[in-house]
């Protein structure tokens, strides 16, 4: 949950205004990608591992946590490529 809410909060940066719909504007997106990508990438390393490891212990509580957990990234992936 940590690793999304420092994804979120740093990929936010990017998203356009509401109030600017129809209005030609330039982002920052590549900046905020450059900072965003490696803590995408080294919490999705993480999350890899942690699922390995609890798939080879078989423990069915760890199992969905991770599940859980999976899901999470993919609803906060979705609100980010919503925004754009």
């Amino acid at each position: 949950m940590i690793g999304i809410a420092i994804y979120v909060m740093l990929v936010s940066r990017s998203w356009k205004i509401p109030q600017a719909h129809g209005v030609a504007h330039v982002t920052g997106e590549p900046f905020v990608w450059a900072i965003a990508l490696p803590v995408l990438t080294v919490f999705l390393i993480a999350n890899a591992v942690w699922g390995v490891m609890l798939f080879r212990h078989k423990q069915l509580k760890g199992r969905l946590w991770w599940v859980f957990s999976a899901l999470s990234w993919l609803v906060a992936l979705g609100v980010d490529f919503s925004h754009h």
